[in-house]
């Protein structure tokens, strides 16, 4: 029996899953496709070389016969960084072939018919990332939104974070956020949920930390709260923050540790 899948998501559904652990990514992976392949709909998974062997597990372990998906043609996977390059020059990347490149594995995943939804999973913007180049990495991302006004596809892209650092809360974390129109809570979600809620009550008191959810409440809700809350703190009290972030790290040890 195959393990209950990831809820459905829509044509431009833009989804992005923040991780600590490459396990928490590739069972988001696995449940997005999972979710896809029961409704029939093939995907295209634009992976690094260190996670493909994580997802390509997670999915056989929901039942999911990896080869045999490839050989039917519902499943194609690309290397992120031999994609990554297809679709840039020595100026960096260039639209053109990005839509070369990634269009064209898109219609070739949907068999030529337009109607045909796509579910694709990628990992070049998080290669950007890491090497220090966000700005590419904003660019890529507008690059997937433009290509999913003509095409029809949900795209879930995933960054690894560590969201009790301050820097990722400032500099990083706002535009992960502002490019996604949801971000999937991780394998972890209840133990971040405990964590911020306690360190913010041992930082602020009780009373301050609900006004800072309150705060929080009113930005985007496709966004976990939790993440709302810390990200609030990070941009309005940056140095209390460093307190709240020290407070939720220890607070989510003890609680995996538990």
């Amino acid at each position: 029996m195959r393990e209950r899948s990831a809820p459905g998501v829509h044509q431009c559904d833009h989804l992005v899953q923040v991780y600590r652990e490459p396990v928490d990514l590739a069972e988001a992976v696995a449940a997005f496709f999972g979710a896809g392949f029961e409704a029939g709909e093939p995907a295209v998974a634009v992976v690094t070389a260190a996670n493909w062997p994580v997802v390509s597990e997670r999915l056989e372990k929901r039942g999911w016969r990896v080869a045999e998906l490839q050989a039917q043609g519902v499943l194609h996977v690309r290397d992120a960084d031999a994609t990554l390059a297809a679709i840039s020059d020595e100026r960096g990347l260039v639209q053109r072939k990005f839509n070369d490149v990634v269009g064209s594995l898109i219609d070739v995943a949907a068999g030529g018919d337009t109607r045909r939804p796509v579910r694709a999973f990628g990992e070049m913007v998080d290669i950007l990332v890491r090497r220090g180049d966000r700005t590419q990495a904003d660019t890529l991302e507008d690059f997937w939104n433009e290509l999913g006004e003509k095409k029809n596809f949900a795209l879930l892209c995933g960054y690894k974070v560590d969201i009790f650092d301050l820097h990722a809360q400032i500099s990083l974390l706002p535009q992960v956020y502002r490019t996604h129109t949801h971000v999937l809570p991780g394998a972890d979600a209840d133990r971040v949920e405990l964590a911020v809620g306690r360190a913010l009550a041992d930082v602020l008191g009780e009373d301050d930390a609900q006004k800072v959810y309150a705060q929080a409440r009113r930005n985007d809700k496709s966004v976990p709260l939790s993440h709302l809350a810390l990200l609030w703190v990070s941009a309005h009290m940056p140095r209390t923050a460093e307190e709240v972030l020290a407070a939720a790290r220890l607070h989510f040890a003890e609680a995996a540790a538990a």
